[in-house]
Order: structure tokens, then C-alpha cells, then sequence
């Protein structure tokens, strides 16, 4: 702490001080303050786990947590949601607009979409149009509900110049231990099945207890 009261970073080091003979006299203690080199550091750590675009968490931080949660070894196995979420036709949308347009609708979309999720479930940009939520502990019927609201939220307002726009989700549904790949494999699968349906849909896939597959379309 300052003098003035502000508190502020330190690196002390206390190394012996010592007589020629090297018999030990005291300590030498210096502190330097680092402040600004931590302020620093921290900000390199946020923007490296940060989506420059949408300031949301990114496929890294996402994957870190995949592998987390996927692996967990409870006592009782535990259902792991993934939700992929994909703004429909936002390229062919965007063809007239300057690229700011399509920006401005990841931008309001992506935290608009997160909003209205589970607040157990951060939502992170994976690529493009897409994002994705990893739900803990949630069963088929509780994403699906989450993705949702997600996608109703998404079309109750126009994008300005965009006007309105609709999202796909895909939910993918394993118990754990599981294979953090796997998952991501049948929530992409799912995303995709939704495009080919018609889009503005949510589709389900995964396994339900005693491994029974689980298809779910709405």
C-alpha cells in the first residue's frame, strides 16, 4: 500500500545479505512495484480467450470446458447439453450491405441470443454466424427449451437495414464421462439436419439413458 492509501502490485525479493566470509548478517529486502505489467498481462489473458468482434467468450474457451465438463466422473452420470446456435442466411442477406451490416448483427445477436439462455450456460462465438452454449446437468427437453427462447428472441426484432432474421440451433445430448468431440459431432449434426429441414427450427440428437438414441425435431 501507498502512502497515500492506494493499494498497488509488489514483486518483493528478500535474499540473505552476507559477510565476506559469508556468515549471514540480515536480508536485503526490495519490492518493485509491477502493476502495469500485470494490468498488462491480464488483458493479453482476456483477449486471448475473448472473440475480438462480439467481446463473447471463443472456441477455446468453449473447448476448455467441453473437455472439463465432458470428463467429469460423478457418481451418478449427468446429462451434458451442447447447443449450436447459427444466424439463417446472414451471407445471402449481407450481398448488398457493407461488412459492417453483418457486424453489427453478430454484434447485437450473439449477446441478444445469450441473454435469454440458462445463466449456468456462457455462450461463446465458434465461427461465422455460429455460437454455442454448454449446458451442464440440462436434459433434452430443458435445451431445447433454452435454444428456443434463444431463436424466438433472435426474430422478435428487425436488425435495422437487415431487417428481420430467424436462427437454427442443433442440440446435441450425451451423459458423462464422455468424449467432448462426440458431443460437438452430434450437435453439429443436429445444426445441420435443422438447415436442411427449413431452418428456424431446433433439431435434437444424443443418447438418452440405457443408450436409446434420442432424434428430436421442432
Amino acid at each position: 500500500m501507498r502512502a497515500d492509501g492506494e493499494r498497488f502490485e509488489a514483486e518483493i525479493t528478500v535474499p540473505s545479505a552476507r559477510e565476506e566470509d559469508g556468515r549471514a548478517i540480515g536480508f536485503v529486502s526490495t519490492m518493485r512495484d509491477v502493476s502495469v505489467q500485470r494490468r498488462h498481462q491480464r488483458e493479453l489473458e482476456r483477449l486471448a480467450r475473448t472473440d475480438s468482434l462480439t467481446q463473447l467468450a471463443n472456441r477455446h474457451v468453449l473447448q476448455e470446458a467441453l473437455e472439463r465438463e465432458a470428463g467429469r466422473r460423478d457418481t451418478d452420470k449427468r446429462q451434458l447439453a451442447l447447443v449450436l446456435l447459427d444466424i439463417d442466411l446472414l451471407k445471402q442477406v449481407n450481398d448488398g450491405l457493407r461488412p459492417s451490416g453483418r457486424d453489427a448483427v453478430l454484434v447485437g445477436g450473439g449477446p441478444e441470443a445469450g441473454a435469454h439462455g440458462p445463466r449456468r450456460g456462457g455462450l461463446a462465438r465458434v465461427g461465422g454466424e455460429e455460437f454455442a452454449w454448454l449446458l451442464p446437468a440440462l436434459n433434452a427437453d430443458e435445451a431445447i427449451a433454452a435454444a428456443d427462447r434463444a431463436r424466438a428472441a433472435i426474430a422478435s426484432e428487425p436488425f435495422g437495414r437487415v431487417g428481420k432474421l430467424t436462427m437454427s440451433a442443433g442440440v446435441g445430448l450425451r451423459f458423462t464421462p464422455s468424449d467432448g468431440d462426440a458431443l460437438y459431432r452430434l450437435a453439429d449434426r443436429a445444426l445441420y439436419e435443422a438447415k436442411q429441414r427449413g431452418r428456424d427450427r431446433t433439431c435434437c440428437h444424443g443418447l438418452v439413458r440405457g443408450d436409446g438414441r434420442l432424434q428430436r425435431v421442432i
